[in-house]
């Protein structure tokens, strides 16, 4: 009997795929569709919607409904945990606060830590919705549900309220239950970097003038308003 390579590759021996789509998704921690893990980890769609269950039912693995999309993650993604970073990362931005004029810097800051990530930004960002996401627009609709998995520090109690204007390309969102803000007030200046690295990274993907900036920052609330626009 002739077995082809998609045929020898479901029957190969010694393959533990329970471990094999759990690396997989921490080393993707923005989100991967079923078909993107059965071509990332080189299975069957089949073999991998088995296991993502067993990984589901062991607390592993979680899904978001993001559009017609379900996107998985890791459960214990690597990124840095809020009760780490409220020290190393706050004495980070309190320097930079007293070296910087003012609040554009820290914007540039990010365009710089964008184009240093650009390959990982793009290649990051979940295949199956490439397709379904053509224009900065279609992105707006979607920003809402993806952004709490797209930051480094993990804050699960984030909401986001959208007003989305089409017609203008542009969307303003609303962040609120921001723990960061909480914990000190210096790391508003994480959000400043946040519009920069948006703005770089929005711009490249789309191939247009995309500008991010903050309309209003209120640290007691633990808010943030943020403005995502295409310009001319």
């Amino acid at each position: 009997m002739i077995i082809n390579k998609k045929t020898k590759r479901k029957f190969r021996k010694g393959i533990n795929w329970a471990d094999e789509i759990h690396n997989y998704l921490r080393e993707n921690p923005f989100g991967q569709t079923i078909k993107d893990i059965a071509e990332g980890v080189s299975t069957s769609r089949v073999t991998v919607y088995k296991y993502i269950k067993m990984l589901q039912d062991e607390g592993k693995v979680f899904a978001r409904e993001v559009g017609l999309y379900k996107l998985y993650y890791c459960s214990d993604r690597i990124v840095l945990p809020l009760r780490f970073m409220s020290k190393y990362y706050n004495g980070i931005l309190r320097g930079l606060k007293n070296k910087f004029t003012n609040l554009e810097e820290f914007k540039k800051l990010g365009h710089i830590i964008a184009d240093g990530m650009r390959r990982e930004l793009i290649n990051q960002y979940p295949k199956s919705l490439r397709a379904e996401i053509k224009s900065f627009n279609d992105f707006l609709t979607y920003f809402p549900k993806l952004y709490p998995y797209l930051d480094l520090i993990i804050n699960e109690n984030v909401t986001i309220e959208e007003k989305i204007e089409p017609d203008k390309n542009k969307g303003v969102f609303i962040f609120k239950n921001l723990e960061m803000l909480e914990v000190s007030e210096d790391f508003q200046y994480h959000y400043y970097i946040i519009t920069g690295i948006l703005e770089r990274g929005l711009s490249w993907v789309f191939q247009k003038n995309i500008h991010a900036e903050i309309l209003n920052l209120d640290v007691k609330e633990k808010c943030v308003k943020i403005l995502l626009e295409q310009k001319e």
